[in-house]
């Protein structure tokens, strides 16, 4: 379909995308002799638009959205996550080491309440930021601090790396068996990252969620 230049915008993935988006998608997918060169595609309208939306921004919608899911993982996939965030390599995280920087107004590693509402320049209402402030603050010190910040705005991408998903499984598995057992995850989640977030029910309510074959431990296959 590409090459006879023919496709439409069915779909409701499509419902949200602005007509100059679809502009440019037309001006793209089509015969060689038609398309717009990248030069070209750069001067589209539709990033013109993107550009104007996006400057002034410190923190744009998807790292939000990102910033957001973090409140509803469950607290072993936020340990886990933490434990990634702090063996992340620098080139993976620059844009978010960057990002903190300019959110963190006083220099002093950390994030209060009224640093990230200015920083998100009022997108959201009290209630919700109240919300993620909490989420993301997994040591209850009343601020974010570095760590946690990285942790709760991490991509996808980086996070689901096979090496990192190691290292953190090894941080569970204390005892170097290849398996986590309950004892591991309780001592995870009510140490010093996470201390007292997690009642003996949750504990053993994340072990069931995450130990489908039912043996009592997690093996590396599940905890992925």
């Amino acid at each position: 379909m590409v090459q006879k230049g023919k496709f439409e915008f069915d779909g409701e993935e499509w419902d949200d995308t602005s007509k100059e988006a679809k502009d440019l998608i037309k001006k793209l997918i089509c015969k060689p002799e038609i398309r717009l060169s990248a030069q070209e595609a750069l001067g589209h309208k539709w990033f013109k638009k993107v550009l104007k939306a996006e400057k002034g921004k410190v923190m744009n919608d998807g790292r939000l959205k990102t910033f957001k899911t973090f409140a509803n993982h469950s607290k072993m996939k936020q340990a886990a996550l933490t434990a990634i965030s702090v063996q992340a390599s620098p080139d993976d995280i620059r844009e978010l080491k960057e990002l903190f920087k300019t959110l963190d107004k006083n220099g002093d590693g950390s994030l209060t309440l009224e640093e990230l509402r200015v920083g998100l320049q009022g997108k959201e209402n009290g209630e919700t930021l109240l919300h993620i402030m909490k989420s993301a603050d997994t040591d209850n010190s009343g601020e974010i601090n570095y760590t946690e910040f990285i942790a709760a705005t991490i991509d996808a991408n980086v996070f689901m790396r096979q090496d990192y998903l190691r290292t953190a499984f090894e941080m569970f598995d204390a005892d170097g068996s290849g398996k986590i057992d309950n004892e591991e995850v309780k001592a995870l989640l009510q140490g010093d990252e996470l201390q007292n977030l997690c009642s003996p029910d949750a504990i053993k309510t994340a072990m069931e969620e995450i130990d489908t074959n039912g043996d009592g431990e997690i093996d590396f296959e599940e905890f992925m």
